[in-house]
């Protein structure tokens, strides 16, 4: 048989090879020769006799044995394989749907239909040939890369991560304690209770005691350096969800409770990336420009793949692992947990029901089913973390196991939130016009309109109307006013004020309705219900003697009341209150701050009946 192309290079060498000893050695034999490349007399001369034929006995390379039987082209062979891919991998399911395929030819289409025919005739699956299956197989990085970014960047190189960050010069610097913070939220496996109003058809006739839903979402932060635990944020809203304003609040929170801020915030992306946390684009009259972001305080950097979140997701796996059954828990997966996840479906159909003004046939306490209060949930929480952050682990970047406290006590130079900068953490940004009598109007979806007096708060501040305006406050609290800050370019603007530039703090202004009637029947309590929210913020305990981690509960109610109960004052009052002659807060009375938190919502109960709660 003719010699292929690498068969006759071979060939070409051994003949050499052979020749170049007889040079060397003239009185040896060419047996001798042949023994010490290990090939016979008879294979020499059949390789010398293709060298002297020269190139012309090359043949092109045929593998021999029988034709494949399906003889795919390049474009069935991408059709197929996308079948395959939509598939999930399997390639039974993907071929008989190949055949209605436009790119399937007429020849491969009869392939198929014969393949299942036969199949069908002995009662049998369809056998395809494994070179079929090689050619239309889909590797795990192609079935990742059809899902998305993310999913790749699951299968993709992952090389360790040092904690240091580099420059533009490309210089190394080594970072501390509070140098990166990272925040996440996480539907936790342990669900909580927070009160809501039935319908007001039902609110006389039902007990109290099952004014309750179920909530999970909570929002963690985490020291990159020390891998420490700082805090969490339980949030109850009428849908089991957060906001941008709730991850402002936690923000703030955990910079007032760690006395600094970081250098650097890595968030995830989503909601995260909001004009609560980046602030409004504007024109300042020459380009678009960002106003009202934390972008001026620290560094932001959003992540949303597994190396950019690999910190906070690997501690929330040992977290739940540290929180295993306590409460009612309902696992990670649907259904994992079978008593806790039917109690947990029972409680939110009957909160359903409750607030459509439909009377459940049984009327279920979720007290008595195990399910815990939202502080006993974040005081819970706070305390596992702690336990966490004394535990020692083992660690890229460290030589030896390292406590998380410990290195807490590495930290970076303090760097806390100043107080002119406070206005930045108001979830309400946008841009505004001084309507007629001196004065901002600004309508929130679902919080209703809000008046803010800007003329005759400062002697030498006077704006005409029509003077553009940036804003910021926030709807929970309105009694803090609303920053104003200069966005006129115009004639108007005689002072020559600095496009952005703050200018005062504009005060409510309040109207006392003649008749309220906002919670009687016949209104859209619904709506109202849709802004109450119950959030509580709990420190991590840095030692356990510790007895001042920060505790701050914040209720806003179905009528835009807000109760906020801290152990600590308020930093965002701090500088206009008056001093207090106690140098420390009492601690928070939790039993007393059930009971005015079910006073606001108008909630009467028995002291014995619900004492445990």
């Amino acid at each position: 048989m003719p010699p292929t192309p690498m068969e006759f290079q071979r060939h070409t060498d051994i003949v050499s090879s052979v020749r170049e000893l007889q040079d060397v050695h003239p009185d040896k034999s060419l047996d001798w020769a042949c023994a010490k490349l290990r090939i016979s007399r008879g294979t020499y001369y059949r390789y010398a006799a293709n060298v002297k034929q020269g190139t012309a006995c090359v043949r092109d390379r045929n593998p021999g044995g029988r034709p494949a039987k399906f003889a795919l082209t390049d474009a069935e062979v991408m059709a197929a394989r996308k079948l395959v891919a939509k598939h999930e991998g399997s390639i039974d399911f993907a071929m008989p749907l190949f055949a209605d395929d436009p790119a399937c030819t007429h020849k491969t289409r009869e392939l198929i239909n014969d393949e299942i025919e036969r199949a069908a005739r002995y009662g049998r699956k369809p056998r395809w040939p494994e070179k079929l299956r090689q050619k239309v197989r889909v590797t795990a990085i192609e079935l990742a890369q059809m899902r998305g970014d993310k999913s790749t960047g699951n299968l993709s190189l992952a090389p360790r991560i040092g904690l240091f960050h580099r420059d533009e010069q490309g210089e190394d610097h080594f970072i501390k304690t509070h140098s990166i913070w990272t925040m996440d939220d996480e539907s936790a496996n342990q669900p909580y209770l927070v009160p809501f109003l039935p319908h007001p058809d039902l609110r006389d006739r039902v007990d109290p005691r099952y004014h309750f839903k179920l909530c999970r979402q909570a929002l963690f932060a985490l020291d990159i350096y020390s891998a420490a635990w700082l805090g969490v944020e339980a949030i109850g809203r009428e849908r089991d969800q957060y906001r941008g304003e709730d991850i402002l609040r936690f923000i703030q929170h955990l910079i007032d409770s760690q006395g600094t801020m970081p250098e650097t915030l890595i968030l995830e992306k989503g909601r995260w990336m909001g004009t609560a946390i980046h602030g409004i684009s504007t024109h300042d009259g020459h380009r678009n420009v960002m106003w009202g972001g934390l972008d001026e305080l620290m560094r932001i950097e959003h992540k949303n793949d597994s190396r950019g979140k690999a910190w906070i997701e690997t501690a929330f796996n040992f977290k739940q692992r540290a929180l295993a059954q306590s409460g009612e828990d309902v696992g990670r997966v649907r259904g994992e947990f079978e008593a806790a996840s039917k109690h947990w479906l029972q409680i939110q159909k009957q909160a359903a029901m409750l607030e459509e003004g439909r009377m459940p046939e049984v009327l279920r306490d979720p007290l008595a089913l195990g399910f815990m209060t939202q502080q006993q949930f974040e005081e819970l929480h706070a305390q596992k973390m702690f336990e966490l952050n004394c535990r020692s682990k083992t660690r890229e970047g460290f030589t030896r196991a390292v406590v998380p406290n410990d290195l807490l006590q590495n930290a970076i130079t303090p760097r806390p939130l100043p107080q002119s900068e406070r206005w930045r953490f108001n979830p309400i940004k946008d841009e505004a016009v001084i309507v007629r009598g001196g004065m901002i109007v600004k309508s929130v979806k679902e919080y209703g309109q809000f008046n803010f007096a800007v003329n005759g708060v400062l002697d030498d501040v006077h704006f005409e109307n029509g003077y553009r305006v940036l804003i910021a406050f926030d709807p929970q609290m309105p009694e803090r006013g609303c920053v104003i800050a200069n966005a006129e370019t115009g004639s108007k603007n005689r002072h020559g004020y600095k496009f952005g530039q703050v200018m005062l703090t504009a005060p409510p202004l309040n109207r006392v309705p003649i008749i309220d009637d906002s919670m009687q029947r016949g209104t859209n309590w619904k709506k109202k219900a849709s802004t109450a929210a119950r959030a509580g913020f709990a420190q991590v305990k840095r030692s356990l003697t510790d007895e001042r981690a920060t505790r701050i509960r914040q209720t806003l109610d179905h009528q835009g009341r807000l109760t906020r109960v801290s152990n600590r004052p308020d930093p965002a009052t701090a500088a206009t209150s008056p001093p207090s002659s106690r140098r420390t807060a009492a601690p928070i009375d939790l039993e007393a701050l059930r009971r005015s938190e079910r006073a606001a919502m108008g909630i009467l109960e028995d002291e014995e009946q619900f004492s445990g709660v």
